[in-house]
């Protein structure tokens, strides 16, 4: 189903297990504004292995952050995550999830727009100006 909500999820190593997860949450600027709860959860993609039903393993979720996004505006929600000792042993198989969510009292609660990423996970954005995103609007012949 079309979405004007655009999401980005990255994480920067502070020690070790320790990291700080971030999600940019935005709205397109032709969309519509909202609030919406932001949920990050870590997960194994094949744990454990002793058996053969082990897809997507949540080894620890946070608690929803929630965010109002203006029409053409962003958001960015930054949690602290340690990873526990058997998905720091497994790194080659763990994975972020976040997703933004209306903030429903009752099931069922919309999801407007979700995003994974695996190990390594990418660390801070390079670009600016919804380069993620895959808005070009605010380019020009200097930028971005």
């Amino acid at each position: 189903m079309p979405t004007d909500v655009l999401i980005d999820l990255w994480a920067n190593q502070v020690s070790g297990p320790d990291f700080d997860v971030s999600v940019e949450v935005c709205v397109e600027p032709g969309g519509v504004g909202k609030t919406m709860n932001v949920f990050i959860v870590q997960s194994l993609s094949t744990y454990p292995a002793s058996r053969s039903y082990n897809r997507n393993t949540v080894m620890q979720g946070l608690d929803p952050v929630e965010v109002t996004v203006a029409a053409g505006g962003c958001e960015t929600v930054t949690k602290s995550m340690t990873f526990d000792p058997v998905s720091w042993g497994m790194t080659d198989q763990m994975q972020l999830t976040a997703w933004a969510q209306d903030p429903a009292i009752h099931a069922p609660a919309e999801v407007h727009q979700a995003k994974q990423v695996r190990w390594p996970f990418p660390s801070a954005l390079l670009f600016a100006d919804g380069f993620e995103g895959g808005d070009t609007g605010s380019w020009s012949t200097t930028s971005p």
